[in-house]
């Protein structure tokens, strides 16, 4: 992101002071950020950056459980029309990838922070991230018992597949020579050969299952966030 976009005199002084920290920790790490380094990415002196954050690992546990409150509110959005397993598996495939593909600061947070939290914020981020993992596991489970899915153990396939999703997020480049929906559909026809997924005692291919406008979603959750964030605000 960078200082500009950080200062940008459009967003709030709250936004700034989150984008400042979310930029420095993904890029230098948690540890290697310091108070002043926030305050001096968000264009605020030190005592005003403490108006916007009780402690530097408070801000650092809201930024990690926005991103895990999305990505499972999304989850449960985007299965919630849809009751076959392996619809909902490379639903869930699709998704993981397009965030972590677009939303690669808060991901790289997420997924490599938690190491940085001590033991209350340890055990509030662990039961969010739960949460998520647990939808995967209940689609795979219920795939198993259906028939459409053969495998031997859903937790580790579960943690397999995500594994191997949170990945992009580390290399993946929009200008690169990969198209991320194609990207997404490999990996979504990955964890289908993964999961043994068949109908009709075929194997099933990700050019057999539908697809959703993740993006479409992902709008519409940002704008309901927002529109009940500035209510929130106004009723205060």
């Amino acid at each position: 992101m960078g200082r500009r976009a950080a200062q940008a005199p459009g967003f709030p002084t709250n936004d700034r002071v989150r984008r400042a920290a979310l930029s420095l920790f993904a890029l230098k790490g948690y540890e290697a950020t310091g108070i002043r380094d926030i305050a001096n990415e968000a264009g605020i002196s030190v005592a005003t950056l403490y108006n916007y954050m009780s402690s530097k690992e408070d801000l650092l546990i809201s930024i990690m459980e926005e991103g895990l409150v999305q990505i499972r509110d999304v989850a449960l959005r985007t299965l919630k029309d849809q009751t076959d397993p392996i619809e909902q598996l490379a639903a869930l495939v699709r998704l993981h990838v397009w965030r972590h593909a677009n939303r690669r600061q808060s991901a790289v947070v997420v997924d490599t922070e938690i190491r940085s939290l001590s033991r209350e914020g340890l055990t509030h981020i662990i039961s969010l991230r739960d949460e998520y993992e647990n939808i995967w596991r209940e689609v795979i489970r219920r795939g198993m018992l259906d028939g459409s899915f053969d495998v031997l153990e859903p937790k580790l396939v579960t943690l397999a597949i995500l594994e191997m999703c949170t990945g992009v997020s580390h290399w993946f480049r929009p200008n690169g020579e990969l198209n991320l929906s194609y990207v997404s559909d490999v990996f979504a026809d990955a964890a289908l050969g993964m999961t043994r997924a068949k109908r009709n005692d075929k194997p099933v291919r990700v050019s057999d299952v539908s697809r959703m406008d993740l993006e479409a979603i992902f709008l519409e959750l940002d704008e309901s966030n927002s529109s009940g964030a500035r209510k929130t605000k106004s009723t205060s």
